[in-house]
This record gives C-alpha cells, sequence and structure tokens, in this order.
C-alpha cells in the first residue's frame, strides 16, 4: 500500500511537471504570433486569414488526434507524435516570411500547416492528464494548477527578454520547450492510462456517432462554437488605441492567468456545491461582459482590469468545461470528445479571425468586440433555453455520469444542511 501510495505521488508530480511546461507553450507559439506579423508588415486582413487558416487545420487535426488516441488507446503516443513534429516544424516560420508565392509569403501556408501537430498539443495533454486523475482520483485542479503558474512564468521571462532577443526569439523558444516536454513524457508510461496499451480498437468499435446522438453535448459544442468566436489575434490594435504597448501583452496574458489559479485549486471543492452548467453559464456571463467593456473601455488600467476577467473565464473552463465534457462522454469516446471540444474551439477562432479581419478594417476594433459581446449573449440565452427545453418537453435524460455527479452533488449539499442544522441545534 505505501509503494502505490509513493507510486502515485510519483506520478501526480511527473504530470505536475509536464503541466507546467506543456501550458506555457501556446504563449510562446501563438501569444506573441500577431505581434511579430504585423512586425513583418502584415495588415489586420492578412493575420486574420492566417489565424483562419490556423483554425481550420486545428479543428481537423484535433479532431484527428482525438480519433487516434482512442483508436491506439494511448493519448501519451499521439502527444509525443505531435511534441517533436512541432518542435522540428516551428522555427522554420521566420525563414519562410520573405519568400513569396504570387505576392504572398509562404509563411501564411506554413503557420496554419503547421497548426496539424501544434494545435492538439494542449488538448492531448490536459487530455492525458484528466486520464490520469480520474484513474487514481487525483485533484486535476491542483495538477492543472502548475500549468497555469508555469503560463505565468513564461510570460513574465518572455516580457523581459524579449525587448532584447527580439519577438522572432519565441519560435526558437517555443522548440525549446516541446523537446522538454518530449523528454518528460518518456519518463511516464502507459500503466497510467485505463487502456491496455497494447490493444487498439477499430473505427468502428469506437462508435463515434454516439457523440452526435447525444442531445446535451451536441448544444454544449454548439454553444462553445459562439464563447470562443472572439479572436484575440486584435487585441494589439485595442491595446494600443489605449495607449499600451502591443510588445506587453505576454506580460498580460500571464497577470491574466494569475486569476485561474484559485479557482483550479479549489475545483474539486466548488464542484461538490455547484453544478457544472451552472459554471457554463458563470463562464459565459464573464465573456459578454468582458466584450462589452472593450468596446467602450478607456485607459490602460482599466483595459487590464477588463482583460483580468478572461482569467476567470480560463479557470472555469479549464476546472469545470472539461469535466463535464467527460461526464457527457462514453468512456470510449472520453479523448475524442476532448478533442472536439478542443475543435469547436478552433473553429470559433477560424470564424472570429476570418470575419473579424474585414470586420476591424471596415468599423474598427471597437464595433468588432461590441458585435462579438451581444453574439454570445443570444447563444447563451438559447443555450441555456436548449438545456431546459431537453429536460423538461423532450425528457431527454442526462446521460449516467451527469446523472451521477448531480446525485453525488445533491447528497453532498444535504449533508452541509444536515451539518448546519445540527450545529443550530446545539
Amino acid at each position: 500500500m505505501e509503494q502505490k501510495r509513493k507510486s502515485l505521488t510519483e506520478y501526480y508530480w511527473r504530470f505536475s511537471a509536464i503541466e507546467f511546461v506543456a501550458a506555457s507553450v501556446y504563449l510562446a507559439a501563438m501569444g506573441y504570433l500577431s505581434v511579430y506579423l504585423q512586425s513583418t508588415g502584415m495588415d489586420s486582413a492578412q493575420i486574420g486569414i492566417i489565424y483562419s487558416m490556423n483554425s481550420l487545420v486545428s479543428i481537423c487535426s484535433t479532431l484527428f488526434w482525438g480519433v487516434a488516441s482512442d483508436k491506439m488507446n494511448s493519448v501519451r503516443r499521439a502527444l509525443m507524435t505531435c511534441l517533436l513534429l512541432a518542435a522540428i516544424i516551428w522555427p522554420f516560420v521566420p525563414l519562410t516570411i520573405p519568400i513569396e508565392i504570387k505576392g504572398y509569403s509562404l509563411a501564411m501556408l506554413l503557420i496554419p500547416l503547421s497548426a496539424f501537430v501544434r494545435m492538439p498539443i494542449g488538448g492531448l495533454t490536459d487530455n492525458w492528464t484528466l486520464q490520469f486523475a480520474n484513474k487514481f482520483h487525483a485533484n486535476y485542479g491542483r495538477i492543472r494548477l502548475w500549468g497555469t503558474l508555469g503560463y505565468v512564468l513564461l510570460g513574465l521571462a518572455l516580457a523581459a527578454i524579449l525587448p532584447f532577443l527580439g519577438v522572432q526569439a519565441t519560435f526558437y523558444i517555443y522548440s525549446g520547450l516541446l523537446i522538454v516536454v518530449f523528454i518528460m513524457a518518456l519518463f511516464v508510461g502507459e500503466e497510467t492510462l485505463d487502456k491496455a496499451a497494447n490493444k487498439s480498437n477499430s473505427l468502428k468499435d469506437l462508435h463515434i456517432g454516439k457523440l452526435f446522438k447525444n442531445y446535451y453535448f451536441v448544444s454544449y459544442l454548439l454553444f462553445t462554437v459562439i464563447m470562443y468566436c472572439g479572436s484575440e489575434a486584435f487585441l494589439p490594435y485595442l491595446m494600443e488605441e489605449v495607449g499600451m504597448n502591443p510588445d506587453s501583452i505576454g506580460m498580460l496574458f500571464s497577470f491574466r492567468s494569475l486569476l485561474e489559479m484559485p479557482l483550479l485549486y479549489l475545483v474539486t471543492r466548488l464542484r461538490k456545491r455547484i453544478a457544472l452548467p451552472v459554471f457554463i453559464l458563470i463562464q459565459g456571463s464573464l465573456y459578454i461582459i468582458m466584450f462589452l467593456c472593450y468596446s467602450c473601455v478607456q485607459g490602460a488600467v482599466l483595459f487590464v482590469i477588463v482583460t483580468m476577467l478572461q482569467g476567470l473565464a480560463s479557470g472555469i473552463d479549464i476546472g469545470f468545461g472539461s469535466a463535464y465534457i467527460f461526464a457527457l462522454a462514453p468512456n470510449e469516446l472520453k479523448s475524442t470528445a476532448h478533442l472536439m471540444s478542443y475543435a469547436m474551439a478552433y473553429l470559433a477562432g477560424m470564424l472570429g479571425s476570418l470575419f473579424g479581419g474585414f470586420f476591424v478594417e471596415l468599423a474598427g476594433i471597437r464595433n468588432y468586440y461590441l458585435v462579438i459581446g451581444l453574439t454570445i449573449g443570444g447563444a447563451l440565452l438559447l443555450y441555456m433555453l436548449s438545456f431546459v427545453f431537453g429536460t423538461k418537453v423532450l425528457k431527454i435524460p442526462l446521460p449516467d455520469n451527469v446523472r451521477s455527479m448531480h446525485k453525488q452533488l445533491e447528497l453532498e449539499q444535504k449533508r452541509e444542511r444536515e451539518e448546519e442544522a445540527r450545529e443550530s441545534a446545539v
């Protein structure tokens, strides 16, 4: 027993270390990408096209690697493949900027193509950690908290060194971090998975159609598309309007991520008290407030305060959104379902970047965020109505895992009421 406990503790810290590095790599790749592209002379429409194509490839790749990991019964293998290929490809992006084909930079092609192995990394890492946490009843929120801490520290480090190295250095920093994660993954074996590493499923055995027959899963995915349609590719333009240096965007993202940490630390305790759909409502409301404030905020201080709202929304997404997806999906399709939610977020990014690039050029950055805020507001209302409609009108039963979570929540709340009653009687 003591040996087992020691082994679990060991794995807990190994996964925490992987999250610490892996969660930060997105900042190095995408956090400064729009700043770098802007510095090369690209206009907002061209940047919008790159981000939308990046999102389109991300949708396909995330679905591909989700299904592949379920088919192989190994998230680890899929993750390590993506890590290695992305580390090789990404440093070549700056070299392709000056190369033009019919007036367009070759980077406009390489950046989206590289997304096939770049963008699934975050989802695969979180998926692998969730599998470990669910199997051994580990606290996922506290493991994932180390990822947020890594993100914050990398943001501060980049803000300190990039004025000397230049934004272009992020391409090589990103590649180096991926190699570090790859090496770490070598020391975490397949025994951390529920599934046998030497057994593969056929696509027929996976029954992927089950996911699309799940009313609550599909309605949540559709809402996700709208909730994440506000592209951060244009945030540097708003930063300039409020008197901030766009180069400080990495530090801004780092401080924003600090607000994720209390939620991730308390995730297990909060899930015993509040139903998961309620957290979805809170998350959507935070996005609405943030984007509407973006449309009218004045001054750097108020801008920073508004941006912090996304930290709270992201904390809810990481701590509760992933758990909701896992609860909705059948056991053999959890990787596919989890990565599919990432794909929907990328679809939202594609739509937001594609239309946003031209919208910003025509109507300005303020009106762009106003439209995004109003759109999310309408989508949130429809989503909550769809949930009520499904349970009360159509009488569609919630998936077993969700019902079990709700039952546990009711029991926990009942237990707390009884304890309060006993204390009052005394």
